[in-house]
C-alpha cells in the first residue's frame, strides 16, 4: 500500500457507499504534508489526531465534529466515520480509523429532509431520554508511541485508558469489514461489496507480552483488488 493506493482506496470505497445510499455526507480525500511525511485523510480539517481527546466524547464533541467537517463520511444513522493514515515516504507509520455511533436514535426519513446538523442545532437536541450511551471504537496504529499498556497497533473503546493490543496495523478492509458486519448486519447481508473489499496484509507488530493478554487477532484470506463501485 503506497499513500496514493490508499488514497483511491478511500474514495472508492466512499463512492461505493454513497451508490448504495448509505451516506448522508462526506468530505474529500486527499494526500497533506511536506517532504517524506505524508497523510492520507479527508481534506480541510486538522486531521484525525485532533479528535477524541477526552475519555468519554460528550454530545458537544459529536456536534463540533459535524460543525467542523471531522469526518471522512456520515452514514444515513448519523454516525461518523474518521479515516486517517500516515506515511513516512512509501511506508505505512500509522493511522487512525475511527467509528462513531449517533448518539440519537433518528428517523431515518427525516435526516433525508432536514440535516443532521440542523436537527441538533436548529431545533435543539433530543430530551435526555433519547441520549444513546454508545462508545466510538478507534483502532490506532503508532509505533513511535509503543510502551509497556500502549501497543503499537490496538483497539480503544469507552475510555482513553482501554487499549487492547492488536496483531498489527488495520488496512481500510479490515476496519470496514468490522465496521459493518458488527453494527450493521443487513448492511452487510445485503451489499456484496462491503463483504469483498480487500484486506491488505502487514507486519504483526504484536510483541509477547502482548500475546499472552487478551487481544485482536486475525488471519488475512487471499482477496482480489477492492472494488471501486457498489455491487447492490
Amino acid at each position: 500500500m503506497t499513500s496514493s493506493s490508499c488514497a483511491t482506496d478511500i474514495r472508492n470505497l466512499i463512492d461505493a457507499l454513497s451508490s448504495a445510499g448509505i451516506v448522508l455526507d462526506s468530505n474529500p480525500v486527499g494526500v497533506t504534508g511536506a517532504g517524506a511525511r505524508l497523510r492520507v485523510s479527508w481534506v480541510g480539517t486538522t486531521g484525525a489526531l485532533a479528535l477524541w481527546q477526552n475519555d468519554s466524547p460528550s454530545l458537544a464533541e459529536y456536534t463540533t465534529w459535524l460543525r467542523n467537517r471531522q469526518f471522512s463520511v456520515v452514514l444515513r444513522d448519523g454516525a461518523l466515520l474518521q479515516v486517517s493514515f500516515d506515511f513516512q515516504r512509501e511506508d505505512l507509520v500509522g493511522h487512525r480509523l475511527v467509528y462513531i455511533p449517533c448518539p440519537f436514535d433518528f428517523d431515518p426519513e427525516l435526516l433525508l429532509e432536514i440535516p443532521l446538523l440542523d436537527l441538533l442545532e436548529d431545533f435543539g437536541p433530543p430530551s435526555i431520554g433519547d441520549i444513546r450511551l454508545r462508545s466510538p471504537v478507534r483502532f490506532d496504529f503508532d509505533p513511535a508511541a509503543a510502551a509497556p499498556g500502549h501497543a503499537a497497533s490496538h483497539l480503544t473503546v469507552v475510555a482513553g485508558s482501554c487499549r487492547v493490543a492488536s496483531a498489527g496495523p488495520l488496512s481500510l478492509g479490515h476496519f470496514v469489514r468490522f465496521v459493518f458486519r458488527q453494527f450493521y448486519p443487513e448492511l452487510w447481508n445485503t451489499h456484496p461489496f462491503l463483504r469483498q473489499w480487500a484486506q491488505a496484509s502487514s507486519n504483526r507488530t504484536l510483541l509477547p507480552d502482548e500475546e499472552s493478554e487478551l487481544h485482536i487477532n486475525w488471519r488475512d484470506p487471499l482477496v482480489s483488488s477492492p472494488v471501486s463501485t457498489a455491487q447492490t
